[in-house]
């Protein structure tokens, strides 16, 4: 049983590292996307 539940629990550790780095993304892009905007109204 052990044997079967490893693989499951690395999958679910990729997916969450994998939507954390989405979100790394996401906010990268939009501090990013704030700066260019704030760069503008200067």
């Amino acid at each position: 049983n052990n044997n079967n539940q490893t693989p499951s629990n690395t999958e679910k550790d990729n997916t969450t590292n994998t939507f954390n780095m989405k979100i790394d993304n996401v906010t990268f892009l939009t501090s990013n996307f704030t700066e260019k905007v704030q760069n503008v109204s200067l």
